[in-house]
């Protein structure tokens, strides 16, 4: 009688159950890592932009939109769409009679990152307060920054 070699089809059953367990484990764990990855595409361009508001604030005297510190709309990864929001000494609103900003890095809405719900907003202001927001506008920043 001459001996088969080969699998089983049962056993190649459980070897396919297997890797489709470990897959349905691994991918959510792995899409979780790069999106953390990708957070630090908008840190980084928060806090670039915040040092060159401090080099424009001491030669002006005042803070700058986009077109006047030369920076894009955009995080340097093209990853989120970078607001930035001044407001000149007034003495009105929340900065009184000084001038301020707060620069905001919200998701391409088209892109990776618009499936991040933990942390869909990153803020940072004029006195370098950082902030981050999920979508659902709750403070997540301690997970996040």
């Amino acid at each position: 009688m001459k001996k088969q070699n080969g699998f089983t089809l049962i056993e190649v059953m459980i070897v396919v159950v297997i890797v489709a367990i470990l897959a349905a484990v691994a991918v959510p764990s792995y899409q979780e890592s790069v999106r953390k990855t990708r957070r630090a595409d908008a840190k980084e361009t928060l806090t670039r932009i915040a040092a060159l508001q401090e080099r424009y604030f001491f030669t002006k005297n005042d803070y700058g939109n986009a077109a006047a510190l030369g920076v894009a709309n955009t995080s340097t990864e093209g990853f989120y769409t970078i607001n930035i929001y001044t407001t000149p000494g007034t003495g009105e609103g929340q900065c009184g009679t000084k001038p301020c900003y707060r620069i905001v890095a919200t998701p391409v809405s088209t892109g990776p990152q618009a499936a991040d719900v933990k942390c869909k907003i990153f803020t940072l202001n004029h006195v370098g307060q950082k902030t981050a927001k999920d979508v659902n506008d709750v403070n997540t920043t301690d997970q996040c920054w």
